[in-house]
Protein backbone atom coordinates (compact mmCIF):
# COMPACT_ATOMS: atom_id res chain seq x y z
CA UNK A 1 0.00 0.00 0.00
CA UNK A 2 2.89 2.31 0.74
CA UNK A 3 3.92 1.73 -2.96
CA UNK A 4 0.67 2.56 -4.52
CA UNK A 5 0.47 5.42 -2.93
CA UNK A 6 3.94 6.94 -3.93
CA UNK A 7 3.04 6.64 -7.41
CA UNK A 8 2.64 9.99 -8.92
CA UNK A 9 -1.16 10.50 -8.83
CA UNK A 10 -1.41 11.74 -12.34
CA UNK A 11 -0.29 8.43 -13.62
CA UNK A 12 -3.44 6.86 -11.98
CA UNK A 13 -7.23 6.23 -12.98
CA UNK A 14 -9.71 7.06 -10.46
CA UNK A 15 -10.64 3.38 -10.20
CA UNK A 16 -10.10 0.54 -8.43
CA UNK A 17 -9.69 -3.18 -9.98
CA UNK A 18 -10.73 -5.97 -7.51
CA UNK A 19 -9.83 -9.87 -8.36
CA UNK A 20 -10.72 -12.81 -6.23
CA UNK A 21 -11.30 -16.29 -6.79
CA UNK A 22 -13.16 -18.62 -4.53
CA UNK A 23 -11.78 -22.18 -4.33
CA UNK A 24 -14.75 -25.59 -3.41
CA UNK A 25 -13.09 -28.08 -0.79
CA UNK A 26 -13.24 -31.45 -2.04
CA UNK A 27 -14.14 -30.67 -5.65
CA UNK A 28 -11.54 -28.34 -6.98
CA UNK A 29 -14.61 -25.83 -8.65
CA UNK A 30 -12.83 -22.80 -8.54
CA UNK A 31 -15.25 -19.09 -9.13
CA UNK A 32 -13.18 -16.08 -10.32
CA UNK A 33 -14.50 -12.71 -9.86
CA UNK A 34 -13.79 -9.32 -10.73
CA UNK A 35 -15.02 -5.93 -9.98
CA UNK A 36 -14.29 -2.37 -10.90
CA UNK A 37 -14.92 0.88 -8.22
CA UNK A 38 -15.17 3.69 -9.27
CA UNK A 39 -13.43 6.28 -7.40
CA UNK A 40 -15.21 9.65 -6.86
CA UNK A 41 -13.77 12.91 -5.75
CA UNK A 42 -17.51 14.29 -4.63
CA UNK A 43 -18.19 14.41 -0.73
CA UNK A 44 -21.99 15.63 -1.75
CA UNK A 45 -24.03 18.34 -3.09
CA UNK A 46 -26.14 21.09 -2.75
CA UNK A 47 -29.83 21.42 -4.95
CA UNK A 48 -32.65 23.86 -4.89
CA UNK A 49 -36.10 22.86 -3.91
CA UNK A 50 -39.16 24.73 -4.03
CA UNK A 51 -37.89 27.66 -6.17
CA UNK A 52 -40.27 28.45 -9.02
CA UNK A 53 -38.96 29.00 -12.49
CA UNK A 54 -40.69 31.77 -13.39
CA UNK A 55 -40.67 35.31 -11.51
CA UNK A 56 -42.67 38.61 -12.39
CA UNK A 57 -41.53 42.44 -11.87
CA UNK A 58 -41.87 43.45 -7.99
CA UNK A 59 -42.41 40.29 -6.58
CA UNK A 60 -39.96 37.97 -4.11
CA UNK A 61 -38.51 35.08 -4.94
CA UNK A 62 -38.64 31.97 -2.24
CA UNK A 63 -37.02 29.06 -1.96
CA UNK A 64 -35.19 26.42 -0.41
CA UNK A 65 -31.67 24.46 -0.85
CA UNK A 66 -30.82 20.94 0.90
CA UNK A 67 -27.07 19.94 1.07
CA UNK A 68 -26.50 16.26 1.69
CA UNK A 69 -23.44 14.21 1.76
CA UNK A 70 -22.73 11.25 -1.01
CA UNK A 71 -24.88 9.13 1.49
CA UNK A 72 -27.58 11.60 1.25
CA UNK A 73 -27.61 12.22 4.75
CA UNK A 74 -28.20 15.61 5.58
CA UNK A 75 -25.57 18.42 6.05
CA UNK A 76 -26.46 19.95 9.29
CA UNK A 77 -26.01 23.28 10.37
CA UNK A 78 -23.50 23.71 7.49
CA UNK A 79 -23.14 27.68 6.01
CA UNK A 80 -24.49 27.30 2.51
CA UNK A 81 -23.59 30.62 -0.05
CA UNK A 82 -25.73 31.91 -2.32
CA UNK A 83 -24.75 33.76 -5.41
CA UNK A 84 -26.48 35.42 -8.19
CA UNK A 85 -25.39 36.03 -11.78
CA UNK A 86 -22.92 34.15 -14.29
CA UNK A 87 -20.82 31.62 -13.30
CA UNK A 88 -17.74 33.21 -14.00
CA UNK A 89 -18.56 36.85 -12.69
CA UNK A 90 -20.91 35.82 -9.50
CA UNK A 91 -22.61 38.33 -7.03
CA UNK A 92 -22.99 37.19 -3.62
CA UNK A 93 -26.79 37.25 -2.76
CA UNK A 94 -27.03 35.58 0.85
CA UNK A 95 -25.71 33.50 3.57
CA UNK A 96 -27.85 30.70 4.97
CA UNK A 97 -27.55 27.98 7.60
CA UNK A 98 -29.10 24.72 6.67
CA UNK A 99 -31.65 23.30 9.76
CA UNK A 100 -30.84 19.36 10.99
CA UNK A 101 -32.38 18.20 7.83
CA UNK A 102 -29.42 20.00 5.68
CA UNK A 103 -32.54 22.38 4.53
CA UNK A 104 -32.08 26.37 3.96
CA UNK A 105 -34.69 28.63 3.26
CA UNK A 106 -34.11 32.41 1.15
CA UNK A 107 -36.50 34.99 0.29
CA UNK A 108 -35.55 38.09 -1.84
CA UNK A 109 -36.54 40.94 -3.96
CA UNK A 110 -36.80 41.11 -7.55
CA UNK A 111 -36.24 44.79 -7.80
CA UNK A 112 -32.82 45.10 -9.18
CA UNK A 113 -33.17 42.46 -11.62
CA UNK A 114 -34.43 42.90 -15.23
CA UNK A 115 -33.64 39.90 -16.92
CA UNK A 116 -33.89 36.22 -16.17
CA UNK A 117 -32.12 35.37 -13.04
CA UNK A 118 -29.31 32.79 -12.58
CA UNK A 119 -28.91 31.39 -8.97
CA UNK A 120 -26.06 29.33 -7.37
CA UNK A 121 -25.76 27.78 -4.04
CA UNK A 122 -22.35 26.58 -3.00
CA UNK A 123 -20.77 25.15 0.33
CA UNK A 124 -17.77 27.29 0.31
CA UNK A 125 -17.55 30.88 -0.15
CA UNK A 126 -15.93 30.69 -3.50
CA UNK A 127 -17.73 29.10 -6.78
CA UNK A 128 -14.39 28.82 -8.80
CA UNK A 129 -13.37 25.67 -10.85
CA UNK A 130 -12.46 22.75 -8.90
CA UNK A 131 -9.00 21.77 -8.32
CA UNK A 132 -7.58 18.46 -10.23
CA UNK A 133 -8.05 15.28 -7.91
CA UNK A 134 -9.20 17.23 -4.80
CA UNK A 135 -12.57 16.79 -3.19
CA UNK A 136 -15.88 18.76 -2.86
CA UNK A 137 -19.24 19.57 -2.91
CA UNK A 138 -21.35 19.84 -6.06
CA UNK A 139 -23.18 22.95 -6.26
CA UNK A 140 -26.61 23.95 -7.09
CA UNK A 141 -27.74 25.72 -10.40
CA UNK A 142 -31.50 27.28 -11.24
CA UNK A 143 -32.56 29.56 -13.42
CA UNK A 144 -35.33 31.72 -12.73
CA UNK A 145 -37.32 32.73 -16.26
CA UNK A 146 -38.48 36.76 -16.54
CA UNK A 147 -41.97 36.35 -17.00
CA UNK A 148 -43.09 37.83 -20.55
CA UNK A 149 -46.35 38.16 -22.56
CA UNK A 150 -46.44 35.26 -25.36
CA UNK A 151 -44.62 36.48 -28.57
CA UNK A 152 -43.65 34.67 -32.08
CA UNK A 153 -40.41 36.67 -32.05
CA UNK A 154 -39.05 34.81 -28.50
CA UNK A 155 -39.05 31.54 -27.51
CA UNK A 156 -42.02 30.48 -24.53
CA UNK A 157 -40.87 29.87 -21.01
CA UNK A 158 -44.10 28.03 -20.31
CA UNK A 159 -43.42 24.05 -19.58
CA UNK A 160 -44.59 21.09 -19.03
CA UNK A 161 -42.84 18.36 -16.48
CA UNK A 162 -43.56 14.78 -16.21
CA UNK A 163 -43.15 13.67 -12.61
CA UNK A 164 -40.88 10.62 -12.54
CA UNK A 165 -40.47 7.85 -9.90
CA UNK A 166 -38.24 6.67 -7.94
CA UNK A 167 -38.66 3.08 -7.82
CA UNK A 168 -39.61 0.21 -10.03
CA UNK A 169 -43.69 0.07 -10.77
CA UNK A 170 -45.42 -3.12 -9.55
CA UNK A 171 -47.33 -5.13 -12.58
CA UNK A 172 -51.24 -5.68 -12.17
CA UNK A 173 -51.66 -2.13 -10.25
CA UNK A 174 -52.66 1.26 -11.23
CA UNK A 175 -50.18 4.23 -10.35
CA UNK A 176 -50.66 8.23 -10.45
CA UNK A 177 -48.52 9.88 -13.29
CA UNK A 178 -48.73 13.53 -12.27
CA UNK A 179 -47.92 16.33 -14.79
CA UNK A 180 -46.70 19.86 -13.43
CA UNK A 181 -47.18 22.87 -16.01
CA UNK A 182 -46.29 26.84 -16.02
CA UNK A 183 -47.70 28.89 -18.42
CA UNK A 184 -46.59 32.38 -19.21
CA UNK A 185 -47.97 35.01 -21.00
CA UNK A 186 -50.59 33.74 -22.06
CA UNK A 187 -54.16 34.91 -23.15
CA UNK A 188 -57.19 33.32 -21.05
CA UNK A 189 -58.74 30.02 -22.52
CA UNK A 190 -58.79 26.44 -22.04
CA UNK A 191 -55.06 23.77 -22.85
CA UNK A 192 -56.04 20.45 -23.62
CA UNK A 193 -52.82 18.56 -22.22
CA UNK A 194 -52.64 15.56 -23.97
CA UNK A 195 -50.54 12.19 -22.86
CA UNK A 196 -49.42 9.35 -24.33
CA UNK A 197 -47.77 6.30 -22.45
CA UNK A 198 -45.47 3.94 -24.97
CA UNK A 199 -44.04 0.78 -24.56
CA UNK A 200 -41.61 -1.22 -27.05
CA UNK A 201 -42.03 0.98 -29.26
CA UNK A 202 -46.06 1.13 -29.68
CA UNK A 203 -48.61 3.26 -27.90
CA UNK A 204 -50.23 1.70 -25.08
CA UNK A 205 -52.37 4.11 -23.91
CA UNK A 206 -53.56 7.57 -24.53
CA UNK A 207 -55.66 10.67 -22.99
CA UNK A 208 -56.17 14.32 -22.60
CA UNK A 209 -57.22 16.49 -19.10
CA UNK A 210 -58.11 19.92 -19.58
CA UNK A 211 -56.30 23.47 -17.96
CA UNK A 212 -58.11 26.59 -17.45
CA UNK A 213 -55.74 29.55 -18.32
CA UNK A 214 -56.91 32.41 -15.60
CA UNK A 215 -56.61 36.03 -16.29
CA UNK A 216 -52.87 36.39 -14.74
CA UNK A 217 -49.19 36.23 -16.34
CA UNK A 218 -48.61 33.07 -15.09
CA UNK A 219 -50.46 30.04 -14.42
CA UNK A 220 -49.01 26.78 -12.54
CA UNK A 221 -50.72 24.19 -11.63
CA UNK A 222 -50.74 19.84 -11.90
CA UNK A 223 -52.87 17.35 -13.59
CA UNK A 224 -52.85 13.76 -13.00
CA UNK A 225 -53.92 10.24 -14.55
CA UNK A 226 -53.62 6.72 -14.00
CA UNK A 227 -51.73 4.26 -15.50
CA UNK A 228 -52.72 0.58 -15.12
CA UNK A 229 -48.96 -1.18 -15.74
CA UNK A 230 -49.58 -4.41 -17.43
CA UNK A 231 -46.72 -7.21 -18.04
CA UNK A 232 -46.98 -6.21 -22.04
CA UNK A 233 -45.59 -2.95 -20.56
CA UNK A 234 -42.09 -4.46 -18.80
CA UNK A 235 -39.78 -3.42 -18.38
CA UNK A 236 -40.08 0.00 -19.11
CA UNK A 237 -42.24 2.73 -20.57
CA UNK A 238 -42.61 6.05 -21.26
CA UNK A 239 -44.83 9.21 -21.07
CA UNK A 240 -44.85 12.03 -23.08
CA UNK A 241 -47.31 14.97 -22.40
CA UNK A 242 -47.55 17.94 -24.37
CA UNK A 243 -50.13 20.90 -25.01
CA UNK A 244 -50.79 23.64 -27.80
CA UNK A 245 -51.11 26.81 -25.98
CA UNK A 246 -53.40 29.53 -27.07
CA UNK A 247 -50.58 31.55 -28.79
CA UNK A 248 -50.14 27.94 -31.04
CA UNK A 249 -46.24 27.38 -29.23
CA UNK A 250 -46.10 23.84 -28.23
CA UNK A 251 -45.01 22.48 -25.39
CA UNK A 252 -43.84 19.12 -24.29
CA UNK A 253 -42.18 16.62 -21.99
CA UNK A 254 -41.12 13.15 -21.39
CA UNK A 255 -40.05 10.73 -18.65
CA UNK A 256 -38.96 7.22 -18.39
CA UNK A 257 -40.55 4.64 -16.16
CA UNK A 258 -39.17 1.27 -15.03
CA UNK A 259 -41.03 -1.43 -13.73
CA UNK A 260 -40.82 -4.90 -12.32
CA UNK A 261 -40.13 -7.77 -14.97
CA UNK A 262 -43.32 -10.05 -14.98
CA UNK A 263 -44.42 -11.84 -17.86
CA UNK A 264 -48.31 -12.70 -18.85
CA UNK A 265 -47.58 -16.69 -18.42
CA UNK A 266 -46.75 -17.35 -14.97
CA UNK A 267 -44.89 -20.65 -13.80
CA UNK A 268 -44.29 -21.31 -10.48
CA UNK A 269 -42.42 -25.21 -9.38
CA UNK A 270 -42.98 -26.67 -6.38
CA UNK A 271 -40.83 -30.08 -4.80
CA UNK A 272 -42.77 -32.22 -2.08
CA UNK A 273 -41.16 -32.78 0.70
CA UNK A 274 -39.06 -29.59 -0.27
CA UNK A 275 -35.68 -31.14 0.70
CA UNK A 276 -34.35 -34.78 0.22
CA UNK A 277 -30.80 -36.45 0.82
CA UNK A 278 -29.18 -38.66 -2.42
CA UNK A 279 -31.50 -41.56 -3.75
CA UNK A 280 -35.14 -39.74 -2.11
CA UNK A 281 -37.57 -39.40 -4.13
CA UNK A 282 -39.48 -36.09 -4.75
CA UNK A 283 -42.34 -35.01 -6.65
CA UNK A 284 -42.26 -31.71 -8.34
CA UNK A 285 -45.36 -29.96 -9.78
CA UNK A 286 -45.35 -27.02 -12.36
CA UNK A 287 -47.84 -24.73 -12.28
CA UNK A 288 -48.36 -22.38 -15.54
CA UNK A 289 -51.13 -21.31 -17.67
CA UNK A 290 -53.74 -23.76 -19.64
CA UNK A 291 -51.37 -24.79 -22.95
CA UNK A 292 -48.23 -23.52 -22.06
CA UNK A 293 -45.34 -24.88 -23.06
CA UNK A 294 -43.05 -25.47 -19.54
CA UNK A 295 -39.52 -26.06 -19.80
CA UNK A 296 -37.68 -27.59 -16.91
CA UNK A 297 -34.18 -28.60 -16.02
CA UNK A 298 -32.41 -30.36 -13.01
CA UNK A 299 -28.60 -29.22 -12.81
CA UNK A 300 -26.47 -29.57 -10.18
CA UNK A 301 -25.53 -26.18 -7.91
CA UNK A 302 -21.82 -26.79 -8.98
CA UNK A 303 -22.17 -26.04 -12.32
CA UNK A 304 -23.63 -22.68 -11.20
CA UNK A 305 -20.65 -22.04 -9.15
CA UNK A 306 -18.47 -22.73 -12.41
CA UNK A 307 -20.52 -21.33 -14.56
CA UNK A 308 -22.17 -18.45 -13.50
CA UNK A 309 -24.50 -16.09 -15.21
CA UNK A 310 -25.14 -18.75 -18.14
CA UNK A 311 -28.75 -19.69 -16.90
CA UNK A 312 -31.80 -18.22 -17.93
CA UNK A 313 -33.20 -15.39 -16.00
CA UNK A 314 -35.69 -12.44 -16.92
CA UNK A 315 -33.36 -10.62 -18.36
CA UNK A 316 -32.00 -12.48 -21.18
CA UNK A 317 -35.70 -13.10 -21.81
CA UNK A 318 -36.11 -8.84 -22.27
CA UNK A 319 -32.93 -8.71 -24.04
CA UNK A 320 -34.19 -10.71 -26.62
CA UNK A 321 -37.47 -8.08 -27.03
CA UNK A 322 -35.99 -6.18 -30.85
CA UNK A 323 -37.53 -2.97 -29.00
CA UNK A 324 -37.61 -1.35 -25.18
CA UNK A 325 -37.95 2.11 -26.19
CA UNK A 326 -37.81 4.55 -29.51
CA UNK A 327 -34.11 6.38 -29.15
CA UNK A 328 -34.64 8.99 -31.61
CA UNK A 329 -34.91 9.08 -35.75
CA UNK A 330 -31.87 6.99 -37.48
CA UNK A 331 -30.37 8.98 -39.64
CA UNK A 332 -30.50 7.71 -42.84
CA UNK A 333 -34.55 8.96 -42.65
CA UNK A 334 -34.34 12.14 -40.98
CA UNK A 335 -35.22 14.94 -42.81
CA UNK A 336 -32.64 17.78 -44.08
CA UNK A 337 -33.25 21.09 -43.10
CA UNK A 338 -32.42 23.83 -45.21
CA UNK A 339 -31.17 26.53 -42.72
CA UNK A 340 -28.33 29.14 -42.37
CA UNK A 341 -25.12 27.69 -41.81
CA UNK A 342 -23.72 29.62 -38.59
CA UNK A 343 -21.91 28.34 -35.74
CA UNK A 344 -22.78 25.98 -33.43
CA UNK A 345 -23.60 27.59 -30.11
CA UNK A 346 -21.22 27.44 -27.60
CA UNK A 347 -22.06 26.77 -23.43
CA UNK A 348 -20.07 27.83 -20.55
CA UNK A 349 -20.52 26.35 -17.20
CA UNK A 350 -23.47 25.29 -16.09
CA UNK A 351 -23.52 23.03 -18.72
CA UNK A 352 -27.26 23.31 -20.35
CA UNK A 353 -29.70 20.77 -18.89
CA UNK A 354 -29.65 16.94 -21.21
CA UNK A 355 -33.21 16.63 -19.67
CA UNK A 356 -35.42 17.04 -22.71
CA UNK A 357 -38.55 19.89 -22.11
CA UNK A 358 -37.94 21.26 -25.63
CA UNK A 359 -41.00 20.26 -27.94
CA UNK A 360 -38.73 19.57 -31.15
CA UNK A 361 -36.53 17.00 -29.32
CA UNK A 362 -39.20 15.48 -26.95
CA UNK A 363 -41.02 14.75 -30.92
CA UNK A 364 -38.24 13.74 -32.59
CA UNK A 365 -37.23 11.31 -29.91
CA UNK A 366 -41.01 9.77 -29.60
CA UNK A 367 -42.49 10.30 -32.58
CA UNK A 368 -40.29 9.75 -35.51
CA UNK A 369 -43.59 9.36 -37.89
CA UNK A 370 -43.84 13.14 -37.88
CA UNK A 371 -42.81 15.39 -40.46
CA UNK A 372 -40.04 17.65 -38.47
CA UNK A 373 -41.45 20.40 -40.30
CA UNK A 374 -44.31 21.22 -37.84
CA UNK A 375 -41.95 22.08 -34.95
CA UNK A 376 -38.97 23.75 -36.83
Amino acid sequence: MSIFTKIDQRMLHDVLDIRAKVEEEGTGVSLPQEKRVTISYVLGKVSFINVPKVWERGSNVEGKVRAVYHNNTPVCDAPVYLFTGQMWQPRSLQNLTTDSNGVASFSFSTDNFDQDIQLHASLTPTVGNQQYKTAYYDRGFHTLSMSQPSSPDIKTISSLEVQKKDKSLPCDAEEDVSVNYTIVGESPGSVDVIYLVLSRGAVTMQGQTQVEVQDRSVNEGQVSFKVRVSPEMAPEFQVVAYAVLPSEDVIAHSADFSTDKCFSNKVSVEFSPSSAVPGEETNMQVTALPRSLCGVSAIDKSVLIKEPGKTLDADKIFDLLPLKKSSGIPYEVDDATDCLNVRPKRYVLPYPSQEQNDAYAVFQVWFPCLDNILFN
